[in-house]
């Protein structure tokens, strides 16, 4: 029986020349759901720190946050949850007139309690109202919901642009939550007064320390993104994103214009996912089309996979980096290097089912002996683990 697509990506733990990265990023998954996961991925931020820029008022960051599973205990109830950053007063009723519309039922706006004082001058001037808006559970499934959630954000950021209101929305998923802004990594628990809080529980964090290097920093474009954490540059992102345009003639009217015109590199790629995982795409499967692996002419790939990154060629022009991704849908989490290899990805697992992942070593916290595998990703290598059953590939 031929591997699968999967199994041709594992880990392996050879040598590479030495590589230089600017933004910190990676992520931590845990056996069992609780803080610990939470905890650590601040952690790792607060020991990425010298990979961001900072500003002149020792406290102002390019940019740092961490994207975890809804945390339903902290919440109070198994609610799918929309993350705004507010600027207008108008934002919130217009996102709840657009789940509404959809189906939907904003149950309460929570505004998330932050301290404010642990910001820099430029943090603060530009600092949003941020808020949680708790939706009502779905009788849909998992997939079917997150669609729906997809749309309806969609459809309010539409809205939002016709009547200039300015807002943004980090997240909106009954799976994931971001927790993210324009400090540096050593801030945002102090920050966000949620991530000091044990009801904060997940399997999982992707955590990224921002060095803005193409744009000026902004509490927007701090990551993880809805789905993903990016150390690196897209160098093909013109090319990208005018394919993306070219072909939207073949969407739903309602998912047209996907690129945020005003993102990064990062960002657009972020979109794409995103439009291709809310349709129903594995996270990974979706990853492995926009940033291949170096398939054409490779006689180690099994013809299977071969297949795979043909037929997904003519869908698909390549998001080509240098980049280092970590990634999550809610259910998986997982790391990867694009065909270049141009930046560092180390990886580790303990006896008790810890696995971590990031741009540099010793970022998350491991008892040396509890350590019994690592390793570092290759060119177009990926690594993820299911929260669901603790299992890796």
């Amino acid at each position: 029986m031929p591997p699968t697509v999967s199994q041709t990506r594992l880990a392996w733990a050879g040598d590479l020349p030495s590589a230089r990265a600017a933004c910190g990023m990676g992520f931590v998954s845990t056996p069992e759901l609780g803080h610990d996961a939470v905890e650590l991925g601040a952690r790792a931020l607060a020991r990425l720190a010298h990979r961001g820029g900072l500003d002149a008022d020792g406290k102002s960051g390019d940019g740092a946050g961490l994207l975890i599973q809804v945390p339903h205990r902290l919440l109070g109830g198994d609610h799918a949850v929309v993350c705004v950053f507010e600027w207008d007063e108008r934002a919130l009723p217009l996102i709840a007139q657009a789940m509404a519309a959809a189906g939907m039922e904003v149950l309460e706006w929570r505004r998330v309690p932050v301290d404010a004082s642990s910001l820099g001058e430029r943090a603060r001037e530009t600092m949003p109202g941020i808020w949680h808006g708790l939706i009502a559970p779905s009788d849909a499934d998992a997939d079917m919901w997150e669609s729906r959630l997809y749309r309806a954000r969609r459809a309010a950021e539409r809205q939002a642009s016709a009547s200039a209101v300015r807002m943004y929305i980090p997240s909106c998923s009954s799976r994931t939550l971001v927790y993210k802004g324009l400090m540096a990594g050593t801030r945002l628990a102090d920050f966000y007064l949620d991530l000091q809080d044990p009801d904060c529980e997940s399997r999982l964090a992707v955590f990224h320390q921002r060095y803005s290097t193409n744009t000026m920093p902004d509490w927007r474009l701090a990551q993880p993104f809805r789905l993903l954490a990016h150390n690196g540059e897209i160098n093909t992102v013109g090319a990208n994103r005018a394919w993306m345009r070219a072909r939207e003639a073949e969407l739903e009217p309602e998912l047209r214009e996907v690129v945020w015109p005003e993102g990064s590199d990062s960002a657009s790629l972020d979109n794409a996912l995103e439009l291709l995982v809310r349709r129903g795409w594995e996270a990974s499967e979706a990853l492995m089309s926009l940033v291949p692996d170096a398939w054409e002419g490779r006689g180690d790939l099994a013809p299977a996979v071969r297949d795979f990154y043909r037929y997904q060629s003519t869908k698909f022009e390549p998001w080509d980096g240098p980049a280092a991704l970590a990634f999550s849908d809610g259910f998986v989490v997982g790391a990867a290097l694009d065909r270049n290899g141009l930046r560092p990805l180390r990886w580790a697992r303990t006896r008790q089912g810890m696995v971590a992942a990031a741009s540099e070593a010793g970022v998350v916290a491991m008892e040396p002996s509890d350590v019994v595998e690592r390793g570092r990703l290759g060119p177009g290598q990926m690594l993820l683990v299911d929260t669901r059953d603790n299992s890796v590939l």
